[in-house]
């Protein structure tokens, strides 16, 4: 765990005769943040270790092919990293996690205390162009099922939850803002965003959706009429 956050640890090794180091990465499995990163070397049973915290950083222009110092045809051995059949993200038929957090005003928002509504949670970041993308789309279903009870709900995982807030009322977007989501959306199982699940009023998930596919709105919005239609 890493500024309260859970984090992949990918372990590399170097053999003695190359200095025996040892490097640690700590990475976040839903943004793909790296969030620490740990230096050791070994000499004459003296342990010397250098641990950078990243707080903060970006992606630049793909780097040249040059820049590394190994071609694949020179790496010895790949192993590729197989995810467990359990960690697929939640979907129809699942029950919803439950859960609290804060909205933007710092009240509480409890999803099993909306039983009997529909519920679309929408995981995002202000850092993520799809999900950006998403947010007008969103905005719609909040403005055209918010007078029949359903509750649009926006989930950040920006780690500052003020940029998510300002964000919003910069853009006008009036849908419920939850922040500090991280966990939440471990429970979910979401693994990229933007995610996001339309939940049915006794609990249970009815529809999933990963990125910012053109539709999105029509498709939610035929779920969510035929959940009203069938109640």
């Amino acid at each position: 765990v890493v500024r309260d956050r859970e984090a992949f640890v990918v372990l590399c090794k170097l053999p003695k005769e190359e200095g025996g180091s040892l490097v640690r990465f700590y990475i976040d499995p839903i943004t793909c943040e790296l969030l620490r990163r740990e230096f050791f070397t070994i000499q004459d049973g003296d342990v010397n270790g250098l641990v950078i915290c990243f707080d903060d950083w970006s992606f630049l222009e793909r780097a040249p092919e040059t820049a590394f110092s190994q071609s694949p045809e020179e790496i010895d051995h790949v192993e590729q990293y197989q995810r467990p059949d359990d960690t697929a993200m939640l979907g129809p038929g699942d029950n919803a996690p439950d859960f609290e957090l804060k909205d933007g005003q710092g009240a509480p928002f409890k999803l099993s205390d909306h039983r009997g509504n529909i519920v679309v949670l929408d995981f995002w970041a202000t850092w993520c162009g799809p999900c950006v993308a998403a947010m007008p789309h969103i905005q719609a279903l909040q403005d055209t099922y918010k007078s029949k009870g359903v509750i649009v709900v926006g989930l950040s995982l920006d780690d500052d939850p003020n940029v998510a807030l300002e964000f919003m009322k910069k853009e006008g977007f009036d849908y419920k803002l939850l922040t500090a989501s991280q966990l939440v959306a471990q429970e979910f199982k979401v693994t990229m965003i933007p995610s996001l699940f339309v939940v049915g009023p006794k609990g249970k998930i009815i529809h999933a959706e990963v990125g910012a596919a053109e539709g999105v709105k029509e498709r939610v919005g035929s779920v969510i009429r035929e959940l009203a239609n069938s109640q």
